[in-house]
Formats: structure tokens, sequence, C-alpha cells
């Protein structure tokens, strides 16, 4: 249902003709501007904290891709909460003989946001050829769990974000506050004080997203292949209270229709 909703929210942006693919360019172009100040900071120290240009693009680009790809599916979705409940739709949504959660997150998808997942995996892709990753069955796998956590990681603070709009009026400060610090993590977590590469580990698990899984595919530390695994059941475990908690303001929600 969800990819159905996805499906018809972009066919219907294409009826407006080259307007979609013109906001994807300049969406990319403004979003190109992130890695030449990347490369700018690079290029002056060289090397930070033992990890070259190639290693920290990765991290950046792999970051870049997890944000991009939940921030397509829950942004709008999320960010048009208060809104919805402000100017009573949200009770359409409610009425409607589907999950509310996916009709609301298939009707907000944001096509255009497909040209940031496009450029993280491009420059993520290209990165992997100036680096030497022994790329196994086994530690592609782990990746790719632990990629597959960092994406509802992220979600679940963007769902956070809309499910708190039920009990604050303007939990769009928070959304604000989400894009605000995502930078802090485009570099190697060991640059910062102990006490704050703690509470990006496991207070605000920002960490999770790119920084130990570029570690253990890089193979930089003695990460351990179960700690990926973690990171998928810390995503799951997340999105799903996250998504409960969403609920709970849905059902104690009073709209005109409700």
């Amino acid at each position: 249902m969800l990819l159905h909703l996805v499906s018809l929210n972009i066919k219907a942006r294409l009826q407006y003709g080259r307007s979609i693919i013109y906001e994807m360019l300049i969406s990319m172009v403004g979003y190109l501007f992130e890695f030449l100040a990347v490369w700018i900071i690079i290029n002056q120290f060289k090397v930070i904290d033992g990890w070259g240009f190639a290693e920290i693009v990765f991290l950046h680009a792999l970051g870049y891709f997890v944000r991009a790809t939940s921030s397509a599916f829950l942004w709008d979705a999320m960010w048009s909460m208060s809104n919805y409940m402000k100017n009573g739709d949200l009770d359409k949504f409610l009425t409607a003989p589907v999950n509310p959660f996916v009709y609301i997150v298939g009707r907000n998808f944001m096509p255009y946001a497909l040209s940031h997942v496009i450029l993280g995996l491009v420059v993520f892709i290209l990165t992997l050829f100036f680096l030497q990753i022994n790329w196994t069955l086994i530690n592609g796998i782990l990746f790719l769990c632990a990629l597959i956590g960092a994406l509802l990681i992220y979600g679940s603070f963007i769902i956070f974000s809309g499910a708190i709009s039920f009990w604050v009026i303007r939990s769009h400060y928070f959304l604000n506050a989400l894009t605000e610090s995502w930078n802090i993590i485009n570099y190697p977590l060991t640059i910062y004080p102990r006490g704050l590469q703690l509470l990006l580990t496991f207070a605000i698990p920002f960490a999770l997203l790119n920084y130990y899984p570029a570690v253990f595919i890089l193979d930089q530390r003695d990460i351990n292949g179960l700690s990926m695994i973690g990171i998928l059941i810390i995503g799951i475990i997340l999105f799903t209270v996250m998504y409960k908690i969403w609920n709970l303001g849905v059902k104690k929600y009073q709209g005109t229709g409700s």
C-alpha cells in the first residue's frame, strides 16, 4: 500500500512536466556545497584523527544517504502533522479505510528528495574506488543490516517530531534542531570529547547512523560484527516505539471528525 501511494504521488508530480526535474537538480546542486565544505576542510588538514579524504567523504556520504532516504519518506509527513491538526485535515486520513500512518507517509512522499538519495549513493560508490575494503559476503550482510538499522533510527527521530505534535503545538522546532545538529557526525566521532562521544552513541545515537558502520567496513578499529546486528535491533526497537507513540497521539486526538 505504501509503495502504491508513493508511486501515485510521483505520478501526480510528473503531471507538472519538468518542474520536478528542476526541483531535483536545484536541490542536488544545493547539497553539493555540503560535500564542497567537507573537501575544503579536509584539504586544509589532510588527515583528521587518522581519517583521510576518501574515508571522511565515505563517512559523510553514508550519513547523507541515510538522512536523505529516511527524510524522503517521513520528513514532509511529520512536518505536516501540526498543520493537519490545526486545519482539521487529519480527520480525512483517520477516516480512510487504510492505516493512517501509511496514508500520511505515502501522501507526503517527497519525490525531489530522490536527488539527495541519488547524490549520497553516487558519492558513496565513488569513494569505494579509493578505499581498500575487504568485502566478503558476511561483512557485506552485516553492513547492510547496520544500514537498515540506521535508516530506522533516523526515521524514528522524524516520527517522534510528528508524534509530539499531538501534545506540542510547534513541534517543527524539533525537526529544525535535527537538521542543524546533523553536521556533527560528518566527521569522526573520536575528535569530540569523551562525554559527547557517549552522548552520540547511547543517548542520541547519531553515531550509529554512519560512524560505527563506517569504522566496521573500513576496519579502522576492532568493531565486532555483532554490533552491526545491534544497530539493526536498536533501529527496529526505536522505530516501533516511536510508531506506537504516534498511534497513541492519534487515539487521543480530538478533531472535527473524531
